[in-house]
This record gives structure tokens, C-alpha cells and sequence, in this order.
């Protein structure tokens, strides 16, 4: 039996997907609704890939206490957990 997608959580907290680019695809993983569903693992390791690699960029730029205000949850450092939805 193969799972029928994923959920992200983090901190214990389902992620949603917060586009911040305006860009069709792409995005932040940040806990809270609604939640983001993905069909494959490896899509999941690139949305966690992509959301450690904009923290790390924003952290020292101008824009950082403006994303600590809006969502903190970006500098945190606990770690992602990638959970099967269902098996079929």
C-alpha cells in the first residue's frame, strides 16, 4: 500500500501553503489553515527546501522585521514533519 498524499506540520500545526511571490506555483509553508495537501514526497521536500531557503535569505535583509511581524513562524527553527494522509 502507497500513501495517498501528505500533510506538512510544524511546532505540532498543520502547514498551509502562503504564496508570497504572486506566482502560480511556489511558496512558504507556514502552520495554519488551509491546510496543503501534496500528492508526492518529493513535492513536499521542495516546499520545504524552498521555505528554509527564503528564511535564511530574508534573515539580514531589509524586509526581515517587517516577515517577523507578519509571520514569525518562518525563523522558527523547529523542524518539519512529513505525515501520509491515507494508504491506498
Amino acid at each position: 500500500m502507497k500513501p495517498a498524499g501528505f500533510i506538512v506540520m510544524k511546532g505540532g500545526k498543520p502547514c498551509a501553503l502562503l504564496n508570497v511571490s504572486g506566482l502560480n506555483r511556489g511558496g512558504v509553508l507556514l502552520p495554519g489553515a488551509p491546510v496543503v495537501c501534496f500528492l508526492k514526497r518529493r513535492d513536499v521536500r521542495r516546499a520545504i527546501n524552498r521555505s528554509s531557503r527564503i528564511a535564511e535569505t530574508i534573515t539580514g535583509s531589509l524586509i526581515e522585521t517587517w516577515a517577523r511581524e507578519r509571520a514569525p513562524e518562518i525563523f522558527e527553527k523547529t523542524a518539519y514533519e512529513i505525515l501520509p494522509l491515507a494508504k491506498q
